[in-house]
């Protein structure tokens, strides 16, 4: 069912990398994330993974987060969209609308609040605490949001796994130019996008070469 809680990130790309590697990516980098239900073609992903609810700890929400990825492939570049439904997030939301005023009024009726609420009737206090429950789902969508996003750049820039986490440029600055031949070469076992870095160092040692990919052509 289409829900209006969802946000799309959208990136092209370049039609060198194969969708399979790119998925595959997104596979790895959402399982680091508790990630746990996968079901991919060769241009679509949709993924998911359950939460237990806050409210009832017996009970588990499927699909609390879902990520479908699609690529649309064209002539020489194609674009990848990461869409978040988090509309699971808000299962428990009706749950909460109940137990929370519960428990508010019986702290109120055995004068918890007094000190603060003097002048509040019950219905403020149902209000109060409307607001403030709200307020907490609101804060843990905009942290979601930014969780998924940076999952998104740091699979584009980086690809699989934690390589981010590393700093790659003063990784290849302290590479001898022989080993940054090989890396870019592919003799080596760091992936595409590390390969970039060692491109990028290699240029800025040896700027009159404009094109480091015809310089290697023949090694």
């Amino acid at each position: 069912m289409e829900t209006p809680f969802k946000i799309t990130f959208q990136k092209e790309v370049r039609n060198n990398i194969s969708n399979e590697e790119i998925i595959n990516n997104f596979i790895t980098n959402l399982k680091i994330k508790s990630f746990n239900s996968f079901n991919k073609t060769d241009n679509n992903l949709i993924a998911s993974n359950n939460i237990k609810s806050f409210w009832d700890f017996n009970k588990v929400w499927k699909d609390a987060e879902k990520v479908n990825i699609e690529i649309l492939d064209n002539t020489d570049k194609k674009k990848i969209c990461y869409t978040l439904d988090f509309f699971g997030l808000f299962k428990d939301y009706k749950t909460a609308l109940i137990i929370v005023p519960i428990i508010a009024f019986i702290f109120y009726s055995y004068g918890k609040f007094d000190a603060v609420l003097e002048n509040f009737g019950v219905l403020f206090t149902f209000l109060f605490f409307l607001i403030f429950i709200t307020g907490i789902k609101v804060i843990e969508v905009i942290l979601l949001i930014l969780r998924h996003r940076n999952i998104f750049r740091n699979t584009m820039k980086y690809g699989a796994g934690n390589i981010n986490l590393y700093d790659w440029k003063k990784i290849m600055k302290n590479k001898t130019d022989k080993e940054l031949k090989e890396i870019i070469n592919g003799r080596s076992n760091y992936s595409d996008r590390v390969i970039i870095f060692a491109k990028k160092e290699y240029k800025k040692r040896h700027s009159e070469n404009t094109d480091i990919n015809l310089r290697f052509k023949s090694i």
